[in-house]
Parts: C-alpha cells; sequence; structure tokens
C-alpha cells in the first residue's frame, strides 16, 4: 500500500467511523434506560447507513442485514414501544407474557 492511499483510507476512517469511539462509550454507561440506549444505536445505525463511497455501501449492506436478522433487537425495540404507548404500524399485539417467554 502506498503513503498516499494510506493516507488516504485513514482519512476515510476517521471523517466516516470516529464517532463510534463516542457510542461505544455511551452504551457503556450503566444506567442508561432501554430507551435512551435503543437511540444510541439507532442514531449510530442512521449516520452508518450514510456513509459515502464502496465501503459505505457494503457497511450499509451489513447493517441492514444484521440488525434485519437480529430478532432480540426487534423484541427490544417492541419493548420500548409498549413502554413508550407508541405504535407505529398497529400490526403487534404482545402480551408481556409472550416477550418473556417467547424471547
Amino acid at each position: 500500500m502506498q503513503n498516499n492511499e494510506l493516507k488516504n483510507n485513514l482519512a476515510y476512517i476517521l471523517a466516516n467511523f470516529c464517532f463510534l469511539v463516542e457510542v461505544i462509550k455511551k452504551l457503556e454507561t450503566s444506567n442508561l434506560t432501554l430507551v435512551e440506549s435503543l437511540e444510541i444505536v439507532e442514531n449510530a445505525a442512521n449516520t452508518l447507513s450514510e456513509v459515502q463511497g464502496e465501503s459505505g455501501v457494503i457497511i450499509k449492506n451489513k447493517l441492514n442485514y444484521v440488525l434485519a436478522k437480529n430478532v432480540g433487537l426487534q423484541h427490544i425495540k417492541t419493548i420500548r414501544n409498549i413502554l413508550l404507548n407508541t405504535n407505529e404500524n398497529n400490526q403487534w399485539i404482545l402480551n408481556l407474557h409472550h416477550l418473556i417467554y417467547q424471547i
């Protein structure tokens, strides 16, 4: 790898992924609520989905795949929506027993 290419790659990483350090620090905070934690994760996912370039497309596709495959995260989002009394799509009707024993 040539020196200029290395500099360009480091600049790309700094410009697009430096925020992840702060995201991880925030998530390590022990007194975050479920709502706060999910907001941090969702904001990070939104920021990552806006990364430009070939690497950005790869990252966006991988992120979407991982998040869609994570059933536990979907359950946690449902619990958050129940706690906030929000129902954006009027499609879920779950009770606490289902969420506890079906996860």
